[in-house]
């Protein structure tokens, strides 16, 4: 028998507010991890914005052992962004138009 007790969520949406409060509890309870897809409005394109986000998370999930990998949607960052940003994430997630 294999038991898995420590499973990854490889593609969560928390989205934001009323949701994210609901879900994140719920994906903890069962989730070490996750990969966060940032899927909120306005998008994340700061890095305060992203640890904010981040910090929500940890704080709606702190009583579970669960980690936030956290992800941005792909856009035309510049190097420094990146260089800058590149310990907060795991992943860029490209959305292709159309």
């Amino acid at each position: 028998m294999l038991k898995i007790d420590t499973p990854l969520d490889m593609h969560l949406h928390l989205r934001d507010d009323k949701m994210l409060d609901l879900v994140a509890p719920l994906s903890s309870k069962y989730f070490a991890g996750a990969l966060i897809m940032p899927n909120i409005i306005p998008s994340i394109t700061t890095k305060q914005h992203l640890i904010k986000y981040k910090n929500k998370i940890i704080s709606l999930t702190k009583h579970d052992n669960f980690t936030p990998y956290m992800t941005l949607f792909y856009q035309n960052y510049d190097y420094d962004f990146l260089y800058n940003i590149k310990n907060e994430i795991l992943a860029i997630k490209l959305y292709p138009d159309g």
